[in-house]
């Protein structure tokens, strides 16, 4: 036993620069490895810490995410009349049209990464209550206001509240930031829908966020949609929707 043991070590000696870039190597390969896996760590408590178990989310049939949906204004029209969709005290659906973009902008250091608007209403915000404003104020429709995620402001340039930041032909200032308790919000940016559509020349939606009273409310609306021959949509919890996500 004792041979072996001295060979290894005077081999590794004799080699000590293919032995050091093995380890190198080894080391390299643990720390992608980690790096990965607390990566993938991160997005599963982010998106399992999205959504509200009320909720459905209805996108494109075949979409694979939201941003990916398109869904038209006379879709809107005819689901926000189902009867498994809950109302508030005016007696109006509690449903959100929203649009999803993609849009690349400038950080801090100098270089760029991708970001999300999103276009939300005021049911939108409601519908979201582990989302809330910790500075500034909300966006008024159509003065190309936005509130930004707290935690995007502390990476991405112009983002402090009163600057201003340009993408397409538009310009937009920041009036808010907002917190989304550690959620899939917190690397968002909202802004008003309709304005979002006007904006960036949307004529469709991205997705529809609905409120029911239980859960066979849920199945049933779920159920109806995806019956329905009129629609090609699918519905799910907004839960679960995030969950595939991940």
């Amino acid at each position: 036993m004792a041979l072996p043991l001295k060979y290894s070590l005077r081999n590794a000696l004799v080699r000590w620069r293919s032995t050091i870039a093995t380890v190198l190597g080894i080391g390299l390969v643990v720390f992608v490895f980690v790096l990965l896996q607390s990566l993938a760590a991160g997005i599963e408590k982010s998106s399992g810490n999205t959504g509200d178990p009320s909720n459905v989310m209805i996108v494109r049939k075949g979409a694979t995410a939201e941003s990916a949906s398109l869904i038209s204004r006379e879709d809107l029209l005819q689901i926000r009349y189902f009867p498994e969709i809950a109302r508030n005290a005016q007696g109006d659906a509690i449903i959100s049209a929203e649009v999803l973009v993609l849009v690349n902008l400038p950080r801090r250091d100098g270089t760029e990464a991708n970001v999300f608007l999103r276009g939300v209403t005021a049911q939108g915000m409601e519908l979201r209550p582990q989302v809330s404003l910790v500075a500034g104020r909300w966006f008024k429709p159509g003065m190309r206001e936005i509130v930004v995620s707290a935690k995007l402001a502390r990476r991405f340039a112009n983002f402090d509240i009163g600057q201003s930041f340009r993408t397409g032909n538009s310009t937009f200032t920041v009036v808010g930031w907002l917190d989304g308790a550690g959620s899939a919000f917190d690397s968002e940016c909202w802004m008003d829908a309709d304005e979002c559509r006007s904006v960036f020349e949307r004529d469709m939606y991205s997705s529809f966020l609905a409120r029911v009273p239980d859960d066979s409310a849920m199945s049933n609306l779920v159920a109806r949609i995806e019956g329905d021959r009129r629609f090609k949509l699918k519905a799910e919890s907004e839960v679960e929707y995030y969950r595939q996500q991940t």
